[in-house]
């Protein structure tokens, strides 16, 4: 996703060798990119790193429940596209930083850039699903308990399908280059900037932001209503709205930042690698949150218990919902 950086870096080899300045870079903005570069290397690394571990232990102790839930199947998905992130996006980036280079040819190269493009969307459309789903709890209570098995695959599959879909355009614009230090695997837009970018912006950040402010929106007056007309809401119904606040917070900097440039209102800064460093950051948030009111998921005793226990099912259900 480093669309501006790759042009920029382009650029300064080409400055550095005809003494121009057609990116704006003196001794001093170069120093302060170096700055930022390595600020964005350590984060790109330890976020690599607690994504793996937290989405890894989550994925795992929901595997290992004898029995799961429509909702914590949604976060199981949730929990894999975030995996797939530290796997697909963050890790290549930052063993390509640590290397001498890209190394494994173009193919490879085109691969890396599509699944990593698939699950930053994934993980975008997957908090849509289950912000519909718990609107559609409170909308439909008595016919949300009734759906089965075609309700609870078709959503995550067609957020999968919808996200493949919008990543095709990533495979077609990756290029391989040399710049003045080491061979980089990165996506090179040779026309139509403009529209890829805010087509990505779009795609995996404004839409699934507007869906989910329109769930929880309708959700909140529903609740409203009810709790005014005297009706009893459950605590699960009252639950907040975490991972789905800390996405809009991680991605949007980069979002803003990237439109910003790409329309030349500023110029592009060293912190935009930092930005766009942080921006996976929900990644991590997303199984903190949940293992945080289902610590008990991951503990062996739990694991023990029948799939049919009505405490289990609530506690899982409580916290879902927070997520």
């Amino acid at each position: 996703m480093d669309v501006v950086a790759n042009s920029s870096e382009m650029n300064k080899s080409t400055t550095s060798q005809n003494n121009t300045t057609t990116t704006g870079y003196d001794a001093e903005d170069i120093s302060k990119y170096n700055n930022f570069e390595t600020a964005a290397f350590i984060i790109t690394w330890v976020e690599t790193v607690l994504i793996l571990l937290f989405n890894g232990l989550l994925i795992i102790g929901i595997l290992r429940k004898p029995e799961r839930n429509r909702l914590t199947f949604f976060v199981l998905q949730l929990s894999i596209s975030d995996f797939g992130i530290g796997l697909m996006y963050l890790l290549p980036d930052a063993i390509q930083r640590t290397s001498v280079g890209w190394i494994a040819g173009l193919n490879m190269c085109r691969f890396y850039q599509y699944m990593s493009h698939v699950m930053a969307y994934v993980s975008s459309y997957m908090l849509v699903v289950i912000s519909l789903d718990r609107l559609l709890v409170v909308l439909q209570p008595l016919k949300h308990t009734g759906r089965g098995k075609l309700y609870k695959y078709t959503l995550p599959i067609t957020a999968w399908m919808v996200s493949m879909l919008l990543a095709i355009p990533q495979p077609m614009n990756t290029l391989i280059y040399d710049n003045s230090v080491k061979t980089v695997c990165d996506l090179m837009y040779e026309s139509n900037v403009k529209f890829y970018l805010v087509f990505f912006v779009c795609a995996a950040v404004a839409v699934p932001a507007v869906l989910i402010f329109v769930c929880y929106a309708m959700l909140v007056r529903l609740i409203w209503l009810r709790m005014n007309s005297g009706m009893k809401v459950s605590k699960r119904q009252r639950t907040g709205r975490s991972s789905k606040t800390i996405f809009v917070i991680s991605w949007s900097p980069l979002c803003i930042n990237l439109l910003l440039i790409v329309f030349n209102v500023i110029k592009q800064q060293p912190v935009y690698y930092v930005l766009m460093a942080l921006a996976p950051i929900n990644s991590v948030a997303d199984p903190i949150v949940f293992m945080a009111f289902n610590y008990k998921v991951l503990s062996p005793q739990y694991l023990r218990r029948s799939s049919t226990s009505a405490t289990n099912h609530t506690m899982i259900s409580k916290g879902v919902c927070v997520n």
